[in-house]
């Protein structure tokens, strides 16, 4: 691999993790390589073109530091000879300049906050009127957020205060983007679908096969996220008429004003600790040992873990979390425990199960997630993660496309659970696996629809605990429930 301008960072650190250190090294700028927040919110999106941008460097010093590292330097030179000089940084280009120009400007400061703000902002940006803007407070120059900021139809300026303190004003210039057609030259509803997980990808698939789905409805786009915060940003700007998303996110959304309805839910007890080595048959026996654990502290993963471990006599502090190096995401987990380099590890379907297969027979699927839920809450069901989401758009103009549109999934999900060996067949490829661990997978995950309204205790029995670890905070759990009813 050589390493270019347009290479994304992810890319580069998730092949040679090392490469890490030697940006660190390169400039004070890029410390917060070690911030788990910078990482989530502005390096995963990054080419290292912005990275240099950011740190005021030339690109070339950068590209020449790493290939060296990696041993592809001569193939940098091959590839761009005049690479070897420094060149001037381009400056980026501000809509204008003047804070003065806005009658109302509201601060959004990121520097203190440690929680997955990027739903709240992307809210506000949202609700942005002409003659107002965000001011965005950082530490650093939010190159990549400028590029989302811009697909969304947004203008923004940056103002660098001082070498850590960066105000970048969004605002709206007037100019809404295109409406999209609500009835294609066949007569069909265009529609977009997306999914922030692939655990839904088996049935997403098996969906667009059916008949009435095809004849119905015209599929403008289909998209699975990788990086889920990535398909916040479609729902709260109209962009996408069908989400497959996760309980929390959609709360979050909720309680601040989004219209949006989650009428089914799909993927439940999603959580699973896996050991490596030895097995675990209680929160007991992983003491002493790292527990690798996505996302961050006030995530679901980490919060419901808490929960559990206190509901049955253990502390949290007890034990040790670790949130990735610099940032953990499913898949960095799971390299992880497959490569032996962790034992233990929180992760999500279907990289849980893609871990187990590939690790051996090592390899345990520890603690019963679902097992303990059940036993705190009697008569509560299974643990609820994931579910269907309506933008409230599409709901109100097609409502009988819409419960035709549940009544398919229904049938999807039914078929997927009694054929998970053509279900894998159906969805190894579009899963980057075999079959074989597309089948696995399915042949342990809890994937079941069930109707919001008739499950309504149960995902308030969830929410409850969510607000109690903190990962739900002023969100008003009876207002919440409104984003069940169908």
């Amino acid at each position: 691999m050589v390493i270019i301008g347009k290479t994304k960072v992810k890319e580069a650190l998730d092949a040679y993790p090392q490469l890490k250190a030697v940006l660190m090294n390169m400039s004070p700028k890029f410390t917060k390589l070690n911030n788990p927040l910078f990482f989530k919110t502005i390096a995963r999106w990054a080419t290292f073109n912005d990275v240099a941008k950011m740190g005021k460097m030339a690109v070339c010093q950068i590209l020449h530091a790493l290939n060296k590292e990696i041993g592809s330097e001569a193939e940098l030179l091959n590839q761009f000879p005049n690479c070897i000089d420094e060149i001037e940084l381009e400056r980026e280009h501000d809509s204008d300049s003047s804070p003065a120009r806005f009658s109302t400007i509201i601060p959004f400061d990121t520097r203190t906050r440690e929680d997955y703000f990027l739903p709240d902002m992307v809210n506000q940006i949202k609700k942005l009127k002409k003659g107002e803007a965000l001011k965005n407070i950082a530490e650093f120059d939010p190159i990549p957020l400028k590029k989302m900021i811009e697909s969304m139809g947004y203008s923004y300026f940056t103002k660098e205060i001082n070498a850590d303190l960066y105000e970048t004003y969004i605002f709206n210039e007037g100019e809404q983007p295109e409406t999209r057609k609500t009835i294609s030259e066949t007569g069909k509803i265009p529609v977009v679908i997306q999914s922030a997980t692939p655990v839904t990808y088996p049935i997403i698939l098996r969906l667009i096969e059916s008949e009435k789905i095809k004849q119905t409805f015209e599929i403008s786009e289909l998209k699975v996220w990788k990086e889920t915060e990535k398909h916040l940003g479609w729902i709260v700007n109209d962009k996408a008429d069908i989400s497959f998303s996760a309980l929390m996110s959609s709360a979050k959304m909720y309680n601040k004003g989004k219209e949006i309805k989650m009428p089914a839910m799909v993927v439940w007890d999603n959580f699973k600790i896996l050991t490596r080595g030895y097995k675990a048959n209680s929160f007991n026996d992983l003491k002493g040992h790292k527990i690798y654990t996505p996302l961050f502290k006030n995530a679901p993963p980490a919060a419901v873990t808490h929960y559990l471990m206190k509901k049955t006599g253990y502390n949290p502090e007890d034990f040790e979390f670790v949130f990735g190096e610099p940032f953990g995401r499913p898949e960095e987990m799971k390299a992880c425990f497959v490569s032996g380099n962790c034992d233990t590890v929180i992760l999500r379907e279907p990289e849980a199960s893609f871990a187990l297969f590939e690790a051996g027979e090592d390899a345990h699927a520890s603690i019963d997630y679902g097992k303990l839920w059940s036993e705190l809450h009697p008569g509560s069901g299974n643990l609820p993660n994931a579910g269907l989401l309506f933008s409230a758009v599409f709901a109100k103009k097609h409502p009988e496309q819409a419960s035709l549109f549940m009544e398919e999934l229904k049938i999807a999900t039914e078929w997927v659970q009694q054929n998970p060996v053509e279900a894998g067949k159906l969805s190894a490829k579009a899963m980057g696996v075999s079959a074989e661990e597309v089948t696995f997978f399915l042949s342990r995950a809890a994937l079941e629809y069930k109707k919001s309204t008739d499950v309504q205790n149960e995902l308030q029995v969830y929410l409850e605990v969510l607000k109690e670890e903190e990962v739900l905070k002023a969100e008003d759990i009876q207002k919440t429930l409104g984003l069940f009813n169908w």
